[in-house]
């Protein structure tokens, strides 16, 4: 139960404590005069019946010294009131007196004729009036009052069970909010304060092992889901922390050796020793490629920077294009590029539609993939790249070896498919080969012949994730290995047929 339904449910039963109480009084104040209640008139009318026949005297209704009602006062006491009257109103005895009042008090003679012959009865009092003749003459009246001395301690008795229980009750009640508020509010609040301390110094949090659903529960709950998502932040700056500085390090390492390099050949062509008009030529020719390495790197960190801080990578969104135009201007260009180094290149082009793609980033995802092909492919041998719709069956050229693990990760998604003949990629190396800068020997993120910035693979894995796709690689021995891109777009419509 909820904190605050308890509360509430706590507060309802105080305000109608009362009314309980009350109830209770007037039920056992009902069950005292059913069973007793007989019993009692028989009582009032015995006493009443002695009393008549002490003041039956005519003699009594006359103004006379209070010595002569003496029998009458024995017969009184403080239970039991004796008023007489003469017939003109006039009291001429009472057995308690009213000092505030006078000793010849009247009364109006119309109130005494009030409820003759009728016995009333109040909570506290029985009262009988009766008239008084003398040889048929009305002389005066008498009126008798008896207290109700068991109804009134039966009635304190009573008062005193119900006011106990219910201090009782209340008592109950107390101790039980206490410890409620004890077990639901304050010890759970002393908990999570040590809780939130702890986390907030970056000690170890001690667990709080509670199941409730009140709002302490949610209230702790919620905080486990702030703890785990800040931990998870931290963690995950940690990791870019330790990520960054991995890539200062690899950069420094790799800017390092062609800037020893070009230092060199500089300081020789500087001091001009001995340097042939051809030595010279070849000196520049290194110096610029290692420049021009040095810039590619450059330009990869800057691309990688500015995808990883950016959701778009340079701020354009995407916009729907024609798929087939799309991979025709994507593919081109990469013929002369393979021919230089004596690689056949197989193209294919089989998307149909429209889709959003944000084209300079997929360029730059072509050309990594390419890049990362045609370093590892052997003289003679043949690269595939090919895009292929949600509707078109996989290429015949694929290895065999990949064919049902790529249709069963390709699901119904457009594919673009990089795939090469060479030497395999180990299992090991397969794992780490989209993390930035990852230098193992066989690792396809550093190039063994140079002109790697070894952010290749890493950049093609954040745009097609920009893209909502993802990325996937298969290697294999006697074959080669296969870069593979999904993207899980419904093509917004077909090409028509010109």
């Amino acid at each position: 139960m909820k904190i605050t339904h308890w509360l509430m449910i706590t507060c309802l039963v105080v305000m109608i404590l009362p009314l309980v109480a009350f109830a209770a009084l007037f039920g056992l104040l009902q069950s005292y005069d059913e069973r007793e209640g007989l019993a009692e008139y028989m009582d009032v009318m015995e006493r009443l019946s002695e009393v008549e026949q002490v003041i039956a005297a005519p003699s009594l209704y006359r103004i006379q010294p209070q010595d002569k009602f003496q029998a009458v006062s024995r017969v009184a006491d403080h239970s039991l009131k004796i008023t007489l009257y003469r017939a003109d109103g006039v009291q001429v005895f009472t057995s308690m007196e009213n000092k505030l009042l006078p000793s010849m008090y009247r009364v109006n003679p119309e109130q005494l004729y009030e409820n003759l012959y009728k016995l009333e009865q109040s909570h506290d009092t029985y009262t009988l009036k009766k008239p008084m003749f003398e040889k048929g003459t009305l002389i005066g009246f008498y009126e008798v009052t008896m207290v109700r001395e068991k109804w009134l301690n039966a009635f304190q008795y009573r008062t005193y069970i119900v006011i106990g229980c219910a201090v009782l009750f209340f008592i109950a009640l107390y101790g039980a909010a206490l410890i409620v508020i004890q077990r639901k509010l304050n010890l759970p609040m002393k908990q999570l304060m040590r809780q939130m301390t702890a986390f907030a110094r970056n000690e170890l949090v001690p667990d709080i092992s509670r199941s409730s659903k009140d709002e302490m529960g949610a209230l702790i709950t919620h905080f486990h889901d702030m703890r785990e998502q800040v931990g998870q932040a931290r963690a995950q700056i940690a990791a870019e922390q330790r990520e960054r500085d991995y890539m200062v390090a690899s950069l420094s390492h790799d800017l390092k050796t062609p800037l020893t390099s070009i230092r060199a050949y500089a300081e020789s062509l500087q001091q001009d020793k001995q340097v042939t008009a051809d030595e010279k030529k070849e000196y520049f020719g290194i110096m610029l490629d290692k420049i021009g390495y040095m810039q590619q790197m450059l330009d990869d960190l800057a691309t990688y920077t500015a995808l990883r801080s950016t959701e778009n990578g340079d701020g354009q969104e995407q916009v729907l294009v024609d798929g087939e135009e799309l991979f025709d201007m994507l593919f081109s260009g990469y013929d002369a590029v393979c021919a230089q180094r004596g690689i056949h290149l197989d193209i294919r082009n089989e998307v149909a539609g429209v889709y959003p793609f944000h084209a300079k980033q997929m360029m730059r995802l072509v050309d990594n993939l390419m890049g990362n092909a045609n370093r590892y492919t052997p003289h003679g041998k043949t690269i595939w790249l090919g895009a292929f719709s949600e509707n078109q069956p996989l290429p015949e050229w694929l290895f065999p070896a990949f064919v049902d693990r790529v249709q069963a990760w390709r699901g119904n998604a457009l594919v673009l498919l990089v795939q090469n003949e060479g030497e395999e990629i180990e299992p090991q190396h397969i794992e780490k080969l989209f993390q930035p800068f990852y230098q193992a020997d066989m690792a396809r993120t550093k190039s063994r012949n140079g002109g790697a910035s070894g952010l290749g693979l890493s950049i093609a894995k954040m745009i097609a994730e920009r893209h909502g796709g993802s990325i996937g690689v298969w290697s294999a021995a006697a074959h080669g290995t296969l870069l593979a891109c999904r993207f899980s777009y419904e093509q917004g419509s077909d090409r028509e047929d010109e």
